[in-house]
């Protein structure tokens, strides 16, 4: 009744208000939640009724009670659950913002970025009760508030990044409140973050890297504040990068660190526990701890390659810093698809980070610089490949066309069977004869026959069409793997590396020769295709063996060279069920 009284009159209803909060003001916390609600839902209508008002209209008073309403409301320690469960008083709150914004009225928000920080790293996720805490309440008010205004606002240097706060958490939390506010909450909060940080929804990575995937359970751990336990993290992981691999220890493989990353996570938000894990990574024994701050590490998320080598020999420590690496690109892919000029620009940067990504990743695995041992076989580094090269189309075949180490493209053969998605990108590749040179071709065609006899069987059409694409290469580039007729030493070099031409394709000659042996199943089409190149490269050698004119060691030399490749090809041939249907060329 007081309500419908004092709605049809601003003037009146703004007296009414004020004698409400003065007779109110030492009330109970019940009676001051009940006040605030009445306030919120006045306002509303207001609000309401005034939408399409001019701002010279806005009367000083009713800015004033709206203002004093809003901060009461952002600001309440002892009833912020009995509120934020209200939907008037979630929909008065973006209301508010949005009006006091429009009028030029709020240039600076009622919560500053620092406030709402230090609120979030007071925030505790995990809970086994339906009912959340005034903590975790007036966070989930405040940033409401907050991200309107970066809505409003966008330009605002007050306006709060999203992504160095605990959005996934509230997300979760604004879950459990779903059924007490009608969804209101968690429909904003969805809809800021699909615009300002879209990661945060996308479950594009792996389960282990979302923590919004996580449940509501305690941790094995006593419960630590904040800083203890990113202080507890940071030493743990300290401590295993100056372990020494010889030690008797009986955590090797740093289950008790990945443990203590994993409780982490569930009372710590993303951009400490990444600060945190990078920063203990890249800093030195000896040294004050390297600052970093997340939205730095979002904008250059390859920063976190550069630790040190051991950290891939631990599993522990591998575990860990995949996870946050994947949490860093997913975030910066969002920056760069917002930031970009053009779609096409941002995916070419996508697709040059992700490709560095992935050589960086398969030279840790295979061991393939510096005479280093290939790491065990691990899931989690095989599932962040695949991911990758699943989603970049085109990344196989930029790999190879760059050129991959010998043991970086087996162990990526044999483990990613996502290789044969870009199966047309390496037909046109090496059926373009302008984007590389010979020697670079055959190398790349020794990738691709690679792929398409140990991955092929998912696609035999294009698989039969890349090997004899591949074989075709071989037969071309024979003149190079042979080496000039009569000239003592490898004399054709690479103009800007200066490698040996000859050795080289040499190399990958044999390397194709020897794969082909390695064909299992029927495959009829495949073998086909393989035979027919196989005659036509045993016909080029037993017709350059017969070359007159040239005698001595250096011809004789090449004659046992091109016996060789022809030996290589008949035992391919017969390999594939059939025959080269000629003698030796010594014979």
């Amino acid at each position: 009744e007081q309500l419908d009284r004092v709605i049809p009159s601003l003037e009146h209803g703004t007296k009414e208000l004020s004698q409400l909060w003065n007779k109110n003001s030492g009330d109970d916390s019940e009676s001051a939640t009940l006040d605030l609600g009445a306030r919120a839902a006045l306002l509303m209508l207001e609000l309401k009724n005034d939408e399409e008002n001019t701002d010279d209209s806005i009367s000083t008073d009713k800015l004033s009670v709206i203002e004093n309403v809003l901060k009461s409301i952002l600001c309440s320690t002892d009833s912020s659950y009995a509120l934020v469960q209200r939907a008037d008083v979630l929909q008065f709150v973006v209301q508010a913002t949005k009006f006091l914004c429009a009028g030029r009225e709020m240039v600076i928000p009622l919560i500053m970025v620092p406030q709402l920080e230090l609120l979030g790293t007071r925030l505790q996720v995990e809970t086994s009760e339906d009912e959340l805490d005034e903590i975790q309440s007036r966070f989930l008010l405040q940033l409401l508030h907050a991200m309107e205004f970066l809505e409003q606002s966008p330009d605002s240097p007050f306006a709060i990044d999203p992504r160095t706060l605990p959005v996934k958490e509230a997300i979760l939390l604004a879950e459990l409140l779903e059924k007490h506010s009608n969804g209101f909450l968690l429909e904003q909060l969805v809809g800021y973050a699909a615009k300002k940080c879209p990661e945060v929804l996308e479950l594009s990575y792996p389960s282990w890297t979302q923590s919004r995937q996580r449940s509501m359970r305690k941790s094995h751990t006593a419960v630590l504040a904040r800083s203890e336990m990113l202080n507890l993290l940071r030493r743990t992981i300290e401590a295993y990068l100056v372990k020494s691999p010889t030690e008797g220890n009986k955590d090797k493989d740093g289950s008790e660190l990945e443990r203590i990353f994993l409780d982490a996570r569930l009372q710590t938000s993303d951009a400490d526990l990444a600060c945190t894990v990078v920063s203990a990574m890249l800093s030195s024994p000896h040294q004050p701890p390297l600052s970093l701050t997340y939205p730095k590490l979002c904008r250059d998320p390859l920063i976190v390659l550069k630790c040190p080598f051991k950290v891939w020999n631990c599993t522990g420590l591998r575990r860990t810093v995949l996870s946050i690496l994947c949490l860093l690109l997913e975030s910066n892919e969002a920056i760069v698809w917002s930031d970009a000029p053009t779609d096409a620009s941002a995916e070419e940067y996508l697709a040059a980070r992700d490709a560095l990504v992935v050589r960086c990743l398969l030279t840790a695995m295979s061991g393939s610089e510096n005479d280093v041992p290939p790491l065990p076989y691990c899931s989690m580094t095989t599932s962040v490949i695949r991911l990758l090269t699943r989603r970049r189309k085109g990344m196989v075949a930029l790999l190879v066309k760059q050129g991959l180490p010998e043991e970086s493209l087996d162990w990526m053969v044999e483990y990613i069977p996502e290789v044969m998605n870009d199966s047309q990108d390496m037909l046109q590749m090496l059926s373009d004869q302008r984007s590389l040179t010979p020697a670079e071709r055959i190398v790349a065609a020794d990738a691709v026959l690679k792929i398409a006899i140990v991955q092929g069987q998912s696609n035999e059409v294009d698989a039969a069409n890349m090997a004899y694409i591949a074989l075709t290469q071989l037969c071309d580039a024979l003149f190079l793997v042979a080496g000039p007729i009569g000239v003592p030493v490898n004399a054709v070099l690479e103009e800007n590396s200066g490698l040996d031409v000859t050795q080289r394709s040499r190399k990958a000659a044999f390397r194709m020769l020897q794969t082909l042996l390695t064909v299992r199943g029927r495959r009829t089409n495949l073998r086909k295709e393989c035979e027919l190149a196989l005659h036509k490269l045993a016909g080029l050698c037993k017709n350059e063996s017969a070359v007159s004119g040239v005698s001595g060691s250096v011809a004789g030399r090449r004659k046992a060279l091109l016996k060789e490749i022809f030996d290589a090809a008949t035992k391919a041939t017969n390999a594939m069920g059939s025959c080269v249907g000629h003698q030796s060329v010594a014979a």
